[in-house]
């Protein structure tokens, strides 16, 4: 169903937080027919919600969380606010859509997870890339074995702009590229460093390079920056067979690269072949993620990003900041206080 209706459908959902990421959300569940509240602390978003016929507008999240005719709330807040906001609608038996990270701390998320059982609600975490149909096919066709044996990847999610203050560049956009490898090689990494430095805010990381290592041998990288000329994001997974890459700012954004190597006279030689572009649904992919929400309420279905895989990526998230807290020494700069002379 396309349309919202006054009722919301067989399902009432509120999602908190109207920022930007907030907004598409918004958009999303209404176009859904089941979005019933905005929340916002900041009354004067209540402009924004007007948009939206039939649907309420709160600015306290407590009341929210406690309203025993909203099944779910989507959480679209500063990462420092997930925990706190998803406890409380978990305790509330509420079923839950939280942002990426799950939380800020590895014991947190845990909590998160137990609550979830215990109360016997679906709890999914809004990691996208899982449902981008260049990955949902990239992943069908590494199971198929079109790739060989995989080899190694990296991942490249790089911009200018958005630099935040609340969190650093690794908890902002690594997220995202470390559930897609984990959920592509189907293992957790056995060692993990991480480095990156601080050049707008001594107290902010804004660009990072993230290695890891996995039992089968398998390696690659992760390299995010808010730092960066132009948008690039891009992932390359480099089989024994043929190499994928997925570039999101690509018309084709899935290509297969059926390459060989060959040995000739005891030298390995390079055979090159032509790009194939592959075939992929058409579907924007955060329409694909709140449908799949709302299916796995009705279904009691258990998420393709749900909490456990949500606490995956939080222990890798912990580990790569771990790492990046031993190298923060290195390469650390500051810019002009004078935003008039301010230049990265």
């Amino acid at each position: 169903m396309d349309k919202h209706t006054s009722a919301a459908g067989d399902l009432r959902i509120a999602v908190v937080g109207m920022g930007y990421w907030g907004r598409n959300l918004v958009r999303n569940f209404f176009q859904l027919g089941t979005l019933d509240t905005i929340c916002d602390e900041d009354a004067s978003c209540r402009i924004g919600a007007s948009d939206y016929s039939g649907v309420r507008f709160a600015t306290d999240f407590d009341d929210v969380a406690a309203d025993p005719s909203i099944q779910a709330v989507v959480i679209s807040t500063p990462a420092a606010a997930h925990y706190e906001m998803a406890f409380k609608a978990l305790a509330n038996r509420k079923n839950v859509f939280v942002e990426k990270p799950l939380a800020l701390k590895v014991d947190e998320g845990k909590r998160l997870v137990e609550l979830a059982r215990e109360n016997g609600c679906i709890l999914m975490v809004g990691h996208i890339l899982l449902y981008h149909p260049a990955v949902v096919r990239m992943k069908e066709l590494i199971r198929a074995g079109e790739l060989g044996e995989i080899r190694y990847f990296y991942s490249n999610r790089l911009n200018i702009g958005r630099i935040r203050k609340e969190e650093n560049i690794l908890w902002s956009f690594a997220p995202h590229d470390i559930s897609v490898m984990l959920n592509l090689i189907r293992e957790d990494p056995v060692e993990i460093d991480c480095r990156g430095s601080a050049y707008i805010n001594s107290d902010v990381v804004d660009v990072t390079m993230s290695q890891f290592l996995f039992p089968s041998g398998i390696s690659g990288h992760i390299f995010v920056s808010w730092l960066h000329p132009f948008k690039e994001q891009r992932l390359v997974v480099v089989g024994s067979r043929k190499m994928a890459v997925f570039d999101d700012m690509a018309e084709d954004k899935l290509v297969v690269y059926p390459h060989k190597i060959e040995w000739k006279n005891q030298i390995p030689t390079v055979v090159k072949a032509g790009a194939e572009s592959v075939r992929i649904d058409s579907v924007e992919p955060l329409r694909a993620e709140c449908l799949h929400f709302l299916h796995c309420i009705r279904n009691r279905e258990t998420p393709v990003s749900d909490g456990q895989e949500g606490l995956r990526v939080l222990r890798i998230l912990d580990q790569c900041q771990n790492s990046l807290s031993r190298h923060r020494n290195v390469g650390i700069s500051r810019l002009s206080k004078d935003p008039a002379d301010e230049q990265v």
